[in-house]
Parts: structure tokens; sequence; C-alpha cells
């Protein structure tokens, strides 16, 4: 099997590069990405407080757990 020729394979090579970004674009739009990563937001805020308590860290990890709550429920204030 020989090799192809530079500029085939560098179009080879952006071709796959654009494939993976609209993939990585198609998953970051599915809400079940989005909403899992709110979650994971909220479960590391709500650990670090568990742990520390309600510090002054504590309190605006808290926040943000409340912020991304909201956001994957799509609650507004």
């Amino acid at each position: 099997m020989g090799t192809i020729p530079l500029d085939a394979a560098w179009q080879a090579h952006e071709q796959s590069c654009r494939d993976l970004q609209s993939a990585l674009d198609d998953a970051m739009a599915d809400n079940r990405v989005a909403d899992r990563l709110a979650m994971s937001t909220c479960l590391t805020s709500l650990r670090y407080i568990e742990r520390h308590g309600l510090t002054d860290d504590g309190r605006k990890r808290l926040r943000t757990a409340i912020a991304a709550c909201r956001a994957a429920l799509g609650v507004e204030d």
C-alpha cells in the first residue's frame, strides 16, 4: 500500500476536522448533553458544600448549582 499525495492527505484531514466539528456541534445541541452538563455542575457544587459547609465559597457554589438547575429546567427569575 502506497502513500497518497500530500495535498490529498491534507484535504482529507481538513474534511475530517469539519466532520468532527459538525459532530461536536450536534452533540452539544442535544438537550440530553446540556442537561447532563448542568446536573454535573450542580452535583460538583453540592458535593463541595457537603464537604466544606456554607463558607463564602460554598455560598457561591450554591448559587451556581441553583442557576444550573434553573437553566436545565427552563425556569426564569
